[in-house]
């Protein structure tokens, strides 16, 4: 028997005494990334969310393509379509119209963006110290391989992303968010992945959440 597409996929509970099989709500994740997002998010169990991160594969991907993805991709009540973005090269001046297109785009059909500058990489260095100038992606994995003693983006280790540290990127990210100007665009290195990861405990809670993340959602509520 065919195996149902991811909006209609059926929750499989990790644990025996199964209370519930209604469809878990599915985040939906496009990104021009091919290797580290999918791989980062694999490592958060939440059997009560289903986070699918639509990977380009082989053919070329872009902002544009990876959002043109996400719009096609159906989606029921509950579902998020979340797009990750690093500004990297698409802030320069020759790409800026074209990138605040595809803002614009995400915005007016529904879909979440979480952007990082210069790249995914400074959300990943949060994980293990404070803000850096990292004005060049290249920086932010020399910090990582400084900090972790190695860094490839095609082979993350899952020892290096446990949920105590995913909840402290968090809570620089956001401390950082909200202390830079620029809007859509920021001016200085930052990160939105943050409202993602948030997002995502939030989802949860509205089924069966285990510990830590009860305890993150509970912090971010009395905040």
């Amino acid at each position: 028997m065919p195996e149902p597409p991811p909006s209609r996929r059926r929750l499989r509970s990790l644990h025996r005494d199964n209370i519930d099989f209604r469809d878990a709500p599915m985040i939906y994740i496009a990104t021009e990334d091919r290797y580290a997002v999918s791989q980062y998010f694999s490592f958060l169990h939440l059997p009560w969310v289903q986070v699918h991160v639509l990977t380009p594969g082989e053919e070329a991907i872009s902002g544009q393509t990876a959002l043109d993805t996400l719009k096609q991709t159906s989606t029921e009540p509950g579902d998020q379509r979340w797009l990750l973005l690093d500004t990297d090269r698409h802030a320069e001046a020759e790409h800026l119209r074209s990138f605040t297109s595809i803002l614009q785009q995400a915005r007016q059909s529904g879909i979440e963006v979480a952007l990082s500058k210069p790249c995914f990489e400074f959300w990943l260095w949060l994980h293990w110290g404070d803000p850096i100038p990292a004005n060049r992606c290249q920086s932010a994995q020399e910090a990582l391989r400084e900090a972790i003693g190695t860094y490839n983006k095609t082979n993350l280790r899952p020892e290096h992303w446990p949920l105590e540290r995913v909840f402290a990127a968090c809570h620089r990210a956001r401390a950082l968010d909200e202390a830079t100007t620029g809007g859509d665009i920021p001016v200085a290195p930052s990160t939105r992945v943050y409202k993602l990861i948030e997002s995502i405990a939030h989802a949860a809670s509205l089924r069966r959440i285990t510990e830590p993340w009860q305890s993150f959602r509970a912090a971010r509520i009395e905040r």
